[in-house]
């Protein structure tokens, strides 16, 4: 790590104690004597590798889960871990500094993907509950023909590595870092949709209902009023006639 000295001077900029400053300076060696020069690791992929054989949670120490490191650590697995992903999360934001002089932080492809894999085992309804997110009207990420929640994902992958405090307050930024980041982030739920798939469901649906381009949502016959709309006509007439309601006169 050449730009040690530089990294010193910056962390003593950030009102960091000597002791903390010799901590940070103490993990990263040895992150480093583990995983190789941290300098060409941040310019490979931002350390986003690093970050992965590091991340490790209070419950996987719950559940006995080994350490996806390969760094001997004495005590607590999570603490420590924790400690270097700390630690590792300074170096980074220090040379985002130095390149961008952004409020980019630590967020990296790696950590967006693990949040992404959450909110697919979780679903999108509770993600966002267990996160305190709203269902955004605007910015999904399309990945693997699937979409998430940008600003989210963008949140809950930053926190993972600098911690609960951490928050991207606002959506268009949010979009700005999760596309640099090499992600396509679509502008509004009507895109959300590949052109290709809709005209593949159209076909599906086409292909069951064969008489529904001829006859149309109108109709009182054929195969998609037999199954979906018959029934449903029936139930509204049987609604009204119990209410007494009087159906609009058809203007056309």
């Amino acid at each position: 790590m050449v730009t040690e000295n530089e990294f010193k001077k910056w962390m003593a900029g950030e009102g960091l104690a000597l002791s903390s400053i010799s901590t940070r300076i103490s993990d990263l060696r040895r992150v480093e004597r583990h995983f190789g020069d941290l300098d060409t690791a941040y310019d490979k992929d931002g350390c986003a590798t690093i970050f992965e054989k590091l991340s490790y949670t209070a419950a996987d120490q719950t559940a006995g889960k080994p350490n996806p490191s390969g760094i001997e650590i004495e005590g607590s697995l999570y603490e420590g871990l924790s400690g270097y992903k700390s630690s590792l999360a300074a170096y980074v934001r220090f040379r985002n500094s130095e390149t961008e002089g952004s409020d980019t932080g630590i967020l990296t492809r790696a950590a967006v993907l693990a949040a992404i894999r959450e909110c697919k085992e979780l679903g999108t309804g509770t993600f966002l509950n267990k996160h305190k997110f709203r269902r955004p009207r605007t910015y999904w990420i399309a990945e693997n023909e699937t979409f998430y929640p940008c600003k989210a994902i963008a949140n809950v992958a930053l926190r993972a590595v600098e911690g609960a405090d951490t928050q991207i307050r606002d959506a268009t930024r949010s979009r700005e870092l999760i596309s640099r980041l090499g992600f396509r982030v679509v502008d509004s739920l009507d895109e959300r949709l590949d052109p290709a798939e809709f005209e593949r469901l159209k076909q599906r649906f086409l292909s069951k209902f064969s008489d529904f381009e001829r006859l149309g949502f109108g109709a009182s016959e054929g195969g998609y009023f037999d199954e979906e709309r018959g029934y449903k006509d029936a139930l509204l007439e049987k609604d009204r006639r119990r209410w007494k309601i009087v159906p609009c006169p058809n203007k056309n």
